[in-house]
């Protein structure tokens, strides 16, 4: 990655990555975790080259880095609300992402109207207000808040008597969820319908911390997706895109896919999407009339009811800042113009697309081989895992 040099300060876009900076005892991103690491780097891509980056207060912005494979430095963000000249722009809007601006105007809603959106609870009452809970779900959630998860034994009785209402199937296995923060960290995981693990207490305590907890049972998912959006200040919605999440078992997030046409419109190609897209405009508006404006991920899947049949869940979670999606979304604006004409693909055409933010070395290979246009976005240490962007002809192409 090439530096780009920088003007002025008071004439760039700050990018503050804080990515985790939902979760307690966050670290500071010099600390992160290499995915998470990557995942800011490519964060900041998103944004004009002149961008600069703050990752602590100690220390003066720094040049925002521009990946080669992304081709000649370009000025125009992604998309044109993060251009934003004399402000600045976070991964979520935190009191210590308005203490990083140094007094810039930071974009988005304030930090405490934020983390009400960014509640796994706002989520669970928005979608049983719109009717998006599948039939087999309805009165499964429980919803704990942190003076609950500090009272062990009070924990202990409402997840029991919640666990014995649900549907036989369900009973074997659960998940507390943190109602801040994502992508599967801080999830305790029950087996057999268990309530007396010795674990579970100091579980309950860590869990206080992020808000409290949110009770679900473990469901077998066929797939999971996410749509994501933009509320504008002005009340105005725009879906910016919708993905098909690849993941671990564990929920870790993987990557991503889907299809993209020759007009840069980003779908996750599958039959969910229309309702997807239906429950994320629902969610939305949601948070709009709660009075909040920024960036939303709306994370739902696909899953296996008790009766065998399969269930979409639309709405699962709400993410009131950027998302690894979203950032996809945008790279995939900024490799438009190089796959397009690489690939030979017509006006209209569908291309497929997926993303990973570890690939392997040797699967990169197999798909150079197969002719697929490939963006390496990660450093250029050979035989090192990096972020890999494929995209191929067609939507029969394998993805």
């Amino acid at each position: 990655m090439s530096p780009h040099p920088r003007p002025p300060e008071d004439r760039t876009t700050l990018v503050i990555p804080n990515l985790g900076d939902d979760e307690p005892g966050r670290r500071p991103a010099g600390a992160l975790p290499p995915a998470a690491r990557l995942a800011a780097e490519l964060f900041a891509t998103l944004f004009p080259a002149s961008a600069v980056v703050r990752c602590d207060p100690r220390h003066p912005p720094l040049p925002r880095p521009w990946p080669d494979v992304l081709g000649p430095p370009r000025e125009e963000a992604v998309f044109p609300w993060l251009d934003r000249p004399g402000e600045a722009v976070a991964w979520i809007r935190t009191p210590e992402a308005d203490a990083l601006a140094g007094g810039r105007t930071l974009f988005g809603s304030p930090p405490e109207l934020t983390r009400t959106i960014h509640d796994k609870a706002f989520a669970h009452r928005t979608a049983e207000e719109a009717g998006l809970l599948p039939p087999s779900l309805r009165e499964t959630v429980l919803v704990l808040d942190p003076a609950s998860c500090r009272d062990p034994l009070r924990a202990r009785r409402l997840i029991e008597e919640r666990i014995a209402s649900w549907p036989e199937p369900f009973r074997g296995s659960y998940v507390l969820k943190p109602r801040q923060g994502g992508s599967a960290r801080g999830r305790y995981a029950g087996h057999a319908g268990r309530t007396d693990a010795g674990n579970l207490p100091p579980a309950l305590a860590r869990l206080a911390s992020c808000g409290g907890a949110v009770l679900e049972p473990w469901l077998p998912r066929e797939r999971d997706l996410s749509a994501q959006m933009l509320v504008e200040p002005d009340g105005t919605l725009r879906l910016l895109g919708t993905l098909e999440i690849l993941s671990a078992p564990s929920g870790r997030p993987l990557g991503h896919r889907g299809t993209l046409d020759t007009r840069g419109r980003i779908a996750s190609g599958l039959d969910d999407d229309p309702a997807l897209r239906e429950a994320a405009a629902a969610a939305a508006r949601a948070a709009r009339d709660a009075g909040y404006h920024g960036p939303l991920g709306v994370d739902g899947f696909r899953f296996r009811a008790p009766g065998g049949e399969s269930e979409l869940r639309p709405v699962v979670e709400l993410n009131a800042r950027f998302t690894l999606g979203m950032v996809v979304v945008g790279l995939l604006r900024r490799v438009l113009r190089t796959a397009r004409p690489a690939l030979g693909a017509r006006p209209e055409e569908l291309m497929r697309f997926t993303f990973l933010l570890e690939a392997d070395p040797e699967a990169i290979r197999e798909d150079a081989a197969a002719g697929a246009v490939l963006f390496r976005l990660g450093p250029p240490e050979a035989g090192a895992p990096a972020p890999l962007l494929r995209v191929t002809r067609g939507p029969e192409g394998s993805a």
